[in-house]
């Protein structure tokens, strides 16, 4: 069992040093537990960015996380095709367009990539949804719209850009985020490209 400091202003009983059977704290840990700081209501909003693989370490792909506590979302965009032939393929012949979508974070491919913080804020009083509101109603813009994805200009650092530049007031990206000061422009989309050609 932890042992505690005498807390100013708070009387704990000599007796009240272990649990009882039916309690997970002691009393002087509960007592402990009310004098802690506590989390003021609100949304940290967190842009991150995760190494891209085929991109050997050099580049990286950014996403936002919205987290108030008790609800975590991620925001991130990407292509349309699946796979790195497929997506080489696609940025050369144009047929691979800029999609997204706000899923709760533990349905997201970013939730346990590696990652580090490109910029951080704290949004006072909203909830994760409210915070990612924006990014919702880009996600749906982006999703109705025919930008291609390239791996250089418009892509999913473009998207996370676009996501996070009402909370940050700013476009939000570095050197190793490739795309991030595109803004995609929700063009309708084109007629699809092609088939492939073996």
């Amino acid at each position: 069992m932890a042992q505690l400091l005498n807390l100013p202003g708070v009387e704990i009983p000599a007796t009240a040093s272990s649990p009882l059977p039916d309690q997970l704290l002691s009393l002087r840990e509960l007592a402990a537990l009310q004098q802690a700081p506590k989390r003021q209501p609100g949304t940290d909003v967190t842009v991150y960015a995760t190494p891209v693989p085929a991109a050997l370490g050099l580049k990286d792909h950014m996403f936002v996380e919205y987290d108030d506590g008790g609800h975590q979302l991620i925001a991130r965009g990407g292509p349309t095709s699946d796979g790195l032939g497929n997506l080489v393929w696609g940025t050369l012949n144009g047929s691979d367009r800029v999609q997204a979508a706000v899923t709760p974070a533990d349905q997201s491919r970013d939730f346990a990539a590696p990652r580090r913080v490109v910029d951080h804020r704290f949004l006072p009083n909203v909830t994760a949804g409210e915070a990612a509101l924006p990014a919702r109603q880009e996600a749906d813009r982006v999703n109705q719209g025919g930008d291609f994805y390239g791996l250089w200009d418009s892509n999913s650092n473009s998207y996370a850009a676009d996501a996070a530049q009402s909370t940050f007031g700013r476009r939000v990206g570095d050197d190793r985020t490739p795309g991030y000061w595109t803004r995609l422009r929700h063009n309708m989309a084109p007629p699809p490209a092609p088939p492939r050609l073996m």
